[in-house]
């Protein structure tokens, strides 16, 4: 029971109170449509990560002079849930995340399109010299874009969120694949 007081305190009790709360989902599903930063996943991956572990570790039966105390049940509850919202703000992450490489791959591949065609007259030879002007101009713009990206996608693989690992070899690449255009 003493070693069950530590979860006692109000900022744990406030998210372990969340953790059955239904509004939270509706909650969660409005951050998918913000394009919350990384930190803020990797804050709440790591808490709910950290306190199933915590629970996990924690031992569930005691014998108190008279009264044997068993709180197995409730320690997988609240391991289970806080693993279950571990998932859900990872989904939300990486739904979030692979709308943003989609968008930077996409950029990216017009771009390289752009440039490789062969310029037949003055016309073209402007235009692909203006979309190399444009690539100069945005490049570090998009290095914190691909960045950011590659920074997301380091956390779902931290945090063991499932993510095909050709997606996350993509992201690996982004910036190797900015560099070479």
């Amino acid at each position: 029971v003493e070693s069950w007081k530590r979860f006692d305190h109000v900022q744990l009790d406030h998210n372990l109170k969340g953790l059955w709360d239904p509004k939270r989902r509706q909650m969660l599903d409005k951050l998918g449509e913000k394009n919350m930063p990384c930190v803020f996943f990797d804050n709440k991956l790591a808490f709910f990560e950290s306190l199933a572990e915590s629970v996990r570790r924690q031992q569930a039966a005691k014998d108190m002079d008279f009264i044997y105390i068993d709180a197995t049940a409730v320690a997988q509850g609240i391991a289970s849930k806080a693993d279950e919202w571990k998932g859900e703000y990872g989904r939300v992450l990486h739904t979030s995340s692979k709308k943003l490489m989609d968008k930077m791959n996409e950029f990216v591949t017009q771009f390289e399109t752009d440039i490789a065609t062969d310029p037949e007259n003055l016309e073209d030879l402007k235009f692909v010299l203006n979309r190399i002007s444009q690539i100069s101009e945005s490049g570090m713009d998009v290095e914190l874009d691909y960045l950011d990206i590659m920074e997301r996608y380091r956390t779902l693989s931290r945090y063991a969120i499932e993510v095909e690992s050709e997606e996350s070899d993509a992201a690996g690449k982004l910036d190797v694949r900015w560099h070479t255009l």
